[in-house]
């Protein structure tokens, strides 16, 4: 249930899910949470793919990558360096 809400029309829903999901700290679902990063059109939700990655330990390169993006209020790369800093 949780993963489709991530996959939601709604990009509060969206993001609303992946927070959820981040919260149970599932090594399993990084794959998962790469995938909504790079496909999900709502910086919103991108960053909180990425916080939950951070929260995994995984992924530093795009970790990284997230750190030079550009968003509004730079909100992406507000993300990924605290997840850097994990």
């Amino acid at each position: 249930m949780r993963v489709r809400a991530a996959e939601d029309r709604s990009s509060g829903v969206r993001t609303g899910a992946l927070a959820a999901l981040n919260r149970l700290r599932d090594a399993s679902l990084a794959g998962f949470f790469e995938d909504r990063f790079r496909r999900d059109d709502s910086y919103l939700a991108q960053a909180e793919a990425v916080r939950a990655l951070g929260n995994l330990g995984v992924r530093p390169a795009l970790l990284a990558e997230a750190a030079a993006m550009k968003s509004p209020n730079g909100v992406i790369a507000r993300a990924a360096q605290e997840a850097l800093k994990r």
